[in-house]
C-alpha cells in the first residue's frame, strides 16, 4: 500500500479542487510546501510528458498562515483569523479552513472561525490534524463531509 501523507495532505489536496474558494491551511509553512507539491506534481509531469511546461500561474487559491515557533508555543487563533479576515475582503465564493498537526496540538481554537461566515461567504473548517486525524484517506474523507452538510 503506498504512503501518500496525513489527513491534512488528504484534505487540502481534495480541498483545491472547490471552485472560487480560499483554501487556508491552517499549518506550518513546510506542511504547506510538501501539500503544494503533492497538489501540482501530477499537473505539472502531464504537461511535462507533452513537452510543456507547467505556467506558474496555474495556481489553486491556497495558502498557509506559516505556524511558527512562537504560534506553537502560545497559540496560533489570531493569525488564524486575521488569514480568514483577509480571505473574505476578497469576496470569493466560500473560505476553506484546513487544520494541522500543529494547531491541533497546541488546541488551536479553529472552530472559531465558523462564526466569522458571512451571508455570502461560508467559512467551513476541515478539521484534518495531519496524522493526528488519520491517514491521506481520511482527509480525503473529511474533506468530502463538506458537501454533505449543506
Amino acid at each position: 500500500m503506498p504512503l501518500y501523507g496525513c489527513a491534512f495532505n488528504g484534505a487540502a489536496t481534495t480541498a483545491v479542487h472547490l471552485t472560487d474558494a480560499v483554501i487556508i491551511a491552517h499549518s506550518p509553512r513546510s506542511c504547506a510546501f510538501y501539500t503544494w507539491q503533492n497538489i501540482s506534481s501530477s499537473g505539472r509531469k502531464n504537461l511535462f510528458n507533452r513537452g510543456i511546461l507547467m505556467p506558474s500561474a496555474i495556481s489553486p487559491n491556497f495558502e498557509t498562515t506559516e505556524l511558527g515557533q512562537t504560534e506553537a508555543v502560545f497559540g496560533g487563533t489570531d493569525k488564524l483569523k486575521t488569514h480568514v479576515r483577509d480571505a473574505l475582503a476578497r469576496h470569493p465564493g466560500a473560505v476553506v479552513v484546513i487544520s494541522s498537526c500543529v494547531s491541533g496540538i497546541i488546541g488551536d481554537d479553529v472552530a472559531s472561525v465558523e462564526a466569522m461566515s458571512t451571508p455570502e461567504t461560508p467559512v467551513i473548517l476541515i478539521k484534518a490534524d495531519g496524522v493526528v486525524n488519520g491517514d491521506y484517506m481520511a482527509g480525503i474523507e473529511d474533506t468530502l463531509q463538506i458537501g454533505r452538510a449543506s
